[in-house]
């Protein structure tokens, strides 16, 4: 249902989600299916202008976006598990809210290969954590990967593939997202929340809404929105906008491209470069990644030349004869690399920070934050949450 602002003057939602994205119509959805009483709201514009989901490549990926000590640290590590558990929903998830709404599941296409050179540190974390769990993970031949044809051919290469590791249309995902917030009874106002009081929202059209319990959940945007409410923001790691640039391609039959996801492992200036086939004659190539306090709607010109070569170079030259369109989108960075998750205060809740992996946790995120809220028991681990910055104002961690 989606309601004009004017008409939502009255008494608050019982859940205001702030925010339209995968992360945010997860939580969303799971509030509807424990609370099927509940009055609930969500809040973002229905064009996601600049929006992290419609832009992603939507690798639904744990074990491929491991670097070297990830599983060593207990943050980094609890962020990897989030990730894990994540992947293994995301089947079902997907599937059961399809059905609810009679539409087809969108398809889910199996198997992510990562190329990388035979000393590279991160790939062989990769490969390790995969065994260490019994994850099937086997080592392929990178001349025998369905259209691989990179430019450049490079000695030592080594290629691992993760059967369990999979990819998904975020265009298809958020279409069935969107269809089952309309059937499963969730308002939805087209505006944008500016500034956050503990009682009211107000909206960039210039309007204010009461709200109840909150979640913070809209990417990017939510450090900007939580300078609003100083008394939380103190607390909540900086988060800045990771400006990503990355095309989708249309091919024709003439185009060798490979058949699954082929990516590199991540590097430490960015996060690697990725080939993710979306469709029979659709893909997508990703990613740059630029930490900004701004947003930016519009991609470098140098971006996507270093994209595209890089691209050409490592998966295969005929992606030069594929007609292409830019996207940009903004991950939520924190600046300790963590996301936050969880209560902030008695009635607002936060799901962000989640980087490049928001998508992929949706439905681990949306399962842990609304049984926290309904039970009042933290799901997430401590590193994750909220309230973790000392500052001249905070002497001590506290917890809400």
């Amino acid at each position: 249902m989606r309601l004009d602002g004017e008409k939502i003057l009255g008494a608050p939602a019982d859940l205001t989600v702030i925010g339209n994205g995968v992360v945010a119509s997860a939580i969303a959805l799971e509030y509807r299916r424990l609370q099927p009483d509940a009055r609930i709201l969500m809040i973002g514009p229905d064009t996601r202008p600049g929006a992290a989901s419609p832009a992603s490549a939507a690798m639904l990926a744990a074990y491929s976006e491991l670097q070297s000590g990830d599983l060593e640290n207990p943050v980094r590590y609890a962020r990897f598990d989030l990730a894990r558990r994540g992947v293994r929903r995301w089947p079902e998830w997907i599937r059961t809210i399809s059905t609810r709404v009679d539409m087809a599941a969108p398809t889910i296409r199996s198997g992510i290969v990562v190329i990388g050179g035979d000393t590279d540190a991160n790939l062989a974390t990769i490969e390790s954590a995969a065994r260490q769990d019994d994850v099937a993970v086997n080592r392929v031949d990178p001349a025998t990967i369905a259209g691989y044809h990179p430019r450049i051919t490079a000695r030592h290469r080594v290629a691992v593939r993760i059967e369990s590791e999979a990819s998904v249309d975020p265009l298809a995902a958020l279409e069935v997202l969107d269809r089952a917030i309309a059937t499963e009874d969730i308002q939805r106002l087209d505006d944008l929340v500016v500034s956050l009081t503990s009682t009211t929202a107000s909206l960039a059209s210039a309007r204010r809404i009461p709200v109840g319990r909150v979640v913070v959940a809209n990417g990017a945007s939510a450090g900007r929105l939580l300078e609003s409410r100083p008394d939380l923001a103190s607390w909540v790691p900086k988060i800045e906008f990771g400006v990503g640039v990355a095309v989708r391609a249309r091919l024709h039959s003439g185009i060798r491209v490979p058949e699954c996801v082929v990516r590199t492992p991540n590097r430490p200036n960015g996060h690697g470069t990725y080939f993710v086939p979306h469709g029979p004659s659709t893909c997508y190539v990703g990613a740059t990644n630029d930490a900004a306090s701004e947003p930016r709607m519009f991609p470098r010109v140098e971006e996507l030349r270093s994209l595209v070569e890089s691209a050409m170079d490592e998966f295969s030259i005929d992606l030069g004869d594929a007609e292409c369109r830019p996207v940009v989108g903004h991950r939520p960075l924190t600046e300790d690399g963590a996301p936050v998750l969880g209560r902030l205060d008695e009635s607002t809740w936060i799901a962000t920070g989640t980087g490049r992996d928001g998508l992929t946790c949706a439905p681990e995120i949306a399962a842990r934050l609304v049984e926290s809220m309904i039970s009042g028991e933290e799901r997430f681990p401590d590193g994750l949450r909220p309230r973790r910055v000392r500052s001249k104002d905070h002497d001590v961690y506290l917890r809400p």
